[in-house]
Formats: C-alpha cells, structure tokens, sequence
C-alpha cells in the first residue's frame, strides 16, 4: 500500500500515482537506484543521478561532479576504460589496447599513434600491419557487460602476435647465423664444412618457399595472386647464392670473406622483402577471404625447419657419387629447366615441351593424362599410349624448381670439392 499519493491532471482527466511514478513524471528519479532525488544530484547523458551513483559502468567507480567523465550510446565511462574501449585502438592491428603497455609516438602534430610493441616491431621489420585501414571489420561499440570478453579477444590477439613475431624474427636470426658460420668456415679454409652449412642454410630457403606456395595456391582460389612467383626476389635469391657456392672452393690468389659478407647482406634482404609479401598474403587470406587459419599455417612452415635441417645432413645431403644431369635438362629441348615445370623420377620438362610425341596435344595443364614410355622415355597422352605407359606425373611450382636446382648445384660442389 502506498504511504502518499499525488493528484495529477492530464488531457482533463484526473488520477491518483504514487510517489515513485509521479516522481518519474517529472524526471526526479536516479538513472542508477531508480529512488527518489531529494537533494545534490548530477545531470548527465539527459539522465539523473545520486552523486554516490554517478559511476563507470565497467568498473562501478564513483566519478566525483568535479571530474570528467566520458559516455557513448547512453553509458558512462571513466577515462581509463572509456580510453581502452573507444580510443585506445592499436595502429598495427587495429584492435582495442586493454590493460597492456603500449607504445606511443606522434607520427605528426594532429595524430597520436599507439601500438603493441609486438605489432610495432613487426611494422619496423617488415613494414606490414596485421589489418590494413579499409580491411578493418565495422563492429558496434562494446558495451560494458562485454567488456571481459573483449579481454579474453584481446589476450588471443596478442598470443597470435606474439607467435607471429619470435617465430619469423628466430628465422631470420637463424639464416644469418648460417651465413655467419659460413663466413667462418670459409676464413678458416674449411670448405667441406662451410658447403655442409650452406646445406642448412637452403634449408631456410625451402621453408621459405614452401610457405610462399601455399599461400599463392590458397590465394589463387579466389582468383587473387600477390605476383610473388614472378617477381624479381625469388629469382634474384637464387643466383645470390649460386654465386655464393661459386665462392665455397678454394682461391689462393684471392681473400673472399668479403664478397661473402656482401653476398650475405643482400640474402638478408631478399629474404625480409619475401617475408613480408607472404607475411602480407597470409594475413590477406585472414582479413578478406575470412581464411582464419592462413597466418597459423603460414607459420608452422618455419617449425619444420630443425627436422628439414637433420634430415640434410651431409649423409643424406651429399650421398651421391655420381651427379645426373637427367633432372637438369629437359628431355624434350635439351635445355636447362630453370622455371615451373612437370616432372616424373629423374625427368623434368618444361610447360611448353610437355606434350604427346604422337599427336603434339598440349598436355601441361592436363598433366595427369600424360604417360610416359620407358623404352624411349617419351611424354604421350593416355589415347596414343593406353597402356604399359607410366603415369604419376607432377607439377613442380617456379619456388621448388629453384630449390632443387640450388640443392643439385651443392651437391655437385660438394662432389667436385671431395674428389679435388
């Protein structure tokens, strides 16, 4: 039962309300409590409220009527978490910087930039953001009741980045450690032993690579390409270190420490300007075509490398007596293959040269179809040679012909330098 009641008149009827709706008629209710106002009140966000309920609605911290307050969509905010939810946004990847040092600078007079240090150190590497500006996703404001699930977001954000950043910056550290041990081995005259770490070093080059591949391959789905494949840098990597195994032999008449160094210098960039396109691409994959396991991937590639590393070892590596010249060639043209190509055992054609000898169909794009005759070890298609032909033929991508082209070159070096 109701203590007062208040008359009111509207439209020219008359009623009776009790305290708290008459009282909510004329706006004296707190916001917060939803009890009467009878004294010092603040007006904020056209609301009322207690002075002693006047609080962030994150953390429930009384704001004081003297300090500033903050509010989005009707809440309100202390500075602190009115900062981490709507301000506070890394540059690099452009989520909300929750309760974790940052790095701040003025990129110029009007614009403040704030970062993870993570992201920003892979920004300064290799110049790339995790979401570009026109990639970020349009999301609605966090709420408060979400804000500890915007943490939980946030700290798998940053293990991500984290992987991200010692992964790729350990692979670096790691290729050049190979180059160092090379330099060493080659000034202390000991050949064999410096061919046997360029033997690690093409290691890297091959994870390297590898990661490309599939992230031109996944990205060639959606009729997207980064061009990697045919640019400069994987072409220009490979004859760097071509001329690097030019210099693994002994030269009495010359010091070449530092044509190593040189050399080693310019890998170093090759392999960060690669880095960085398929660091891109992964993150591409990610951030457009919703592949959100592009980056994961991209970057399990690199774990490998300790196993690839023991399984070339010089008795896996340098095996062979004998070097072939049957892989270098192609059967058809007799010329070196040195770009994308098809291959079957110890044969490799090129695109243009894989065709049936009988009828000349063009078999590159259809290479399954292909068959193989033994006795003249021939390319036909499967109606001029339907049976005893062999079949089980494979496409060899641009990067992996020059990853064995590099690996057969070191092997010969390392046969010539055993038998000299």
């Amino acid at each position: 039962m109701c203590i007062k009641f208040f008359p009111y008149k509207e439209d020219g009827v008359k009623g009776v309300l009790c305290e708290t709706d008459y009282l909510r008629r004329l706006d004296l209710l707190c916001a917060k409590c939803c009890c009467a106002i009878r004294g010092p009140h603040i007006n904020a966000v056209n609301k009322k409220f207690h002075v002693e309920h006047f609080t962030c609605d994150v953390c429930n911290t009384v704001l004081p009527p003297s300090s500033n307050y903050f509010q989005n969509n009707g809440n309100i905010y202390c500075q602190e978490h009115f900062s981490e939810l709507f301000v506070n946004r890394c540059s690099g990847c452009h989520t909300l910087l929750i309760r974790q040092q940052s790095i701040k600078f003025d990129k110029n007079v009007n614009l403040k930039e704030q970062w993870h240090p993570e992201c920003y150190v892979i920004y300064k590497s290799w110049n790339v953001k995790l979401v570009l500006e026109d990639e970020v996703p349009k999301e609605p404001p966090v709420e408060p009741k979400d804000f500890n699930a915007e943490i939980e977001k946030q700290k798998i954000i940053e293990e991500k980045i984290g992987r991200i950043w010692s992964i790729l910056s350990a692979f670096e550290e790691s290729s050049a450690e190979c180059m160092a041990e090379i330099l060493s081995y080659v000034s202390e005259n000991l050949y064999l032993d410096g061919i046997e770490q360029a033997g690690n070093f093409l290691c890297h080059v091959d994870v390297l690579f590898s990661g490309i591949d599939e992230i031109e391959y996944k990205l060639s789905k959606f009729n997207d390409n980064t061009g990697l494949q045919h640019t400069k840098e994987p072409k220009n990597l490979a004859r760097k270190i071509i001329a690097l195994f030019s210099l693994l032999k002994p030269n009495p008449k010359q010091d070449t420490s530092q044509e190593i160094v040189e050399i080693g210098n310019d890998i170093s960039k090759i392999i960060k300007i690669l880095i960085q396109s398929a660091l891109k691409g992964a993150l591409k994959l990610e951030n457009v075509y919703k592949d959100k396991t592009a980056v994961d991937s991209f970057l399990a590639k690199f774990l490998t490398l300790d196993e690839m590393q023991s399984e070339s070892r010089r008795q896996h590596l340098m095996t062979s007596n004998e070097y072939s010249t049957h892989s270098e060639y192609c059967p058809v043209c007799h010329k070196s293959v040195e770009e994308e190509c098809i291959k079957l055992n110890g044969f490799r054609w090129h695109l243009h040269c894989f065709y049936c000898q009988n009828c000349k169909k063009d078999l590159h794009e259809a290479y399954e179809e292909g068959r193989l005759k033994p006795k003249n070890e021939k390319v036909y298609c499967k109606n001029c040679l339907p049976t005893y032909g062999m079949s089980g033929f494979v496409y060899v991508t641009q990067l992996k012909q020059y990853t064995f082209l590099l690996k057969d070159a070191l092997k010969r070096l390392y046969i010539i330098s055993t038998k000299e």
